[in-house]
């Protein structure tokens, strides 16, 4: 697949186009890295999938949050589905300043949202000017008696800015004792009153708190971070049941090729069979035959009768025989076809022995062919490549040599054994008509009017 590329309107509200590069989500957050044409980096903003603003740099400060969310979320590279389903979910993405940014923030989110959400922007904006404003929601909240909300505001900010002597002294002040007590806990009074620090502990411990954090996820309608959390628990610790719910709610936005990708994609990360199933069985429904060729050879997965039937049927109506660069491949789902139904076999290997006539050495063809004759040594095509071995450089069966190659559409080993029957043998006149009847077939018009009246001309000499 191509990404498509992202339109952003600058802060002149004029058009910039960009190629993405890499996405990250990370908890809450999620970040689009793109370029454009001068090599400018770009970082699109994303908080609960919702696009915030984007920030030029051409370089990220080390332990920032953008730097964090890089290096321990879960990344993708474009061109990916997921960054498609964000850009589809943004179809208009402005940029803004520092103090519109301010402004909308606190338009649309609740306090400690935009507490969090301003950490995301410590390699944009001053760090000393970010802990001002979270330092003044603190003081908000505690002249009021909020504690609570106020402490809320110091986990952020511990995040944000561990090693500062305020968010020390504040972390274990014996006012916020019973707070401190929850948070290390992480009980469930935590989970039910503290969202964003829930949903960090939930990220950075899937294998502990996975189905919370789903339940979370779509409860609140999240669901492309719901699709990327079940992928990233797919790449890692695979089940059934999350491969169950994983196509279940994968975003409407997202198309079954989108889909395919993914499910090719976590068949590289594993083994898990159920996985590797259902990429076949998405294969075979789209008619992907490469891909089904790659699957097979490295996995050796088994079709049941309705796969094969289904994918029978592809390949017989197949014209596009590029399936035959990998030989192996083909050979493997031929096999597991013909041992489903012998009767098949004609129908599915004449066009494909026709095609790797014309590009493998016929020793080599005979050995590919070889599993075949035991599965139906009485097929008609096996006889007839057989006769093309026996009779290869037989002059005395040249003329038999070029129809049997005739019948396998290879147009120019069939003129070469044509013409020189034709120079052997100087007063028949088959080897005339063949190369007439050959080069038509070829769309050569012209030179088959003129063998075809050499055959008639030679034809009255006959009588």
């Amino acid at each position: 697949m191509t990404e498509q590329p992202i339109t952003i309107y600058n802060h002149k509200q004029q058009p910039v186009t960009l190629d993405a590069l890499r996405l990250t989500n990370y908890a809450r957050a999620q970040i689009i890295e793109a370029i454009d044409s001068t090599q400018q980096l770009y970082y699109l903003f994303f908080y609960k999938g919702k696009f915030i603003t984007a920030k030029t740099t051409s370089t990220l400060k080390r332990f920032s949050f953008i730097a964090k969310a890089f290096s321990y979320g879960h990344v993708h590279h474009a061109p990916h589905p997921f960054i498609k389903a964000f850009l589809d979910a943004n179809p208009t993405m402005k940029m803004i300043n520092n103090q519109q940014l301010l402004r909308k923030l606190n338009d649309k989110y609740s306090k400690h949202d935009q507490a969090y959400i301003l950490t995301m922007f410590e390699s944009f904006i001053k760090k000393q000017q970010l802990f001002d404003h979270l330092k003044s929601m603190f003081y908000e909240d505690r002249r009021e008696g909020h504690l609570f909300s106020a402490y809320q505001t110091i986990q952020i900010m511990k995040d944000f800015t561990p090693n500062h002597s305020f968010v020390k002294s504040l972390i274990n002040d014996r006012i916020f004792k019973k707070y401190f007590t929850m948070y290390q806990d992480q009980n469930e009074k935590l989970f039910q009153q503290d969202v964003i620090e829930s949903e960090k502990i939930m990220f950075n411990d899937p294998e502990q708190y996975f189905n919370y954090y789903m339940d979370h996820l779509k409860a609140e309608d999240r669901i492309i971070e719901l699709s990327m959390l079940q992928y990233h628990q797919l790449k890692t610790a695979p089940t059934e049941a999350i491969l169950k719910t994983f196509e279940k709610n994968f975003p409407n936005a997202l198309s079954d090729e989108d889909l395919l990708k993914l499910y090719d994609e976590l068949a590289s990360y594993n083994s898990f069979n159920p996985l590797q199933n259902r990429l076949l069985k998405k294969c075979i429904e789209f008619g992907h035959l490469n891909q089904i060729s790659s699957i097979i050879l490295k996995h050796d997965l088994d079709f049941n009768a309705q796969d094969a039937k289904q994918l029978t049927e592809i390949i017989t109506r197949q014209t596009d025989r590029k399936l035959t660069a990998h030989p192996q491949g083909l050979q493997r789902i031929l096999i597991k076809l013909i041992d489903f139904n012998s009767s098949n076999t004609d129908r599915l290997l004449y066009p494909f022995v026709s095609e790797l006539l014309g590009h493998y050495d016929l020793d080599e063809l005979n050995k590919w062919l070889e599993p075949f004759r035991e599965l139906n040594s009485n097929a008609n095509v096996l006889a007839k490549f057989d006769r093309i071995y026996a009779l290869n450089n037989d002059l005395d069966h040249i003329q038999t040599l070029g129809e049997l190659y005739f019948d396998f559409k290879q147009w120019d080993q069939a003129l070469e054994c044509f013409s020189m029957a034709s120079e052997l043998r100087p007063d028949d006149s088959k080897p005339l008509k063949w190369l007439s009847k050959t080069y038509l077939e070829k769309g050569l018009k012209a030179e088959s009017e003129v063998y075809q009246k050499m055959y008639v001309d030679s034809q009255k000499q006959a009588y």
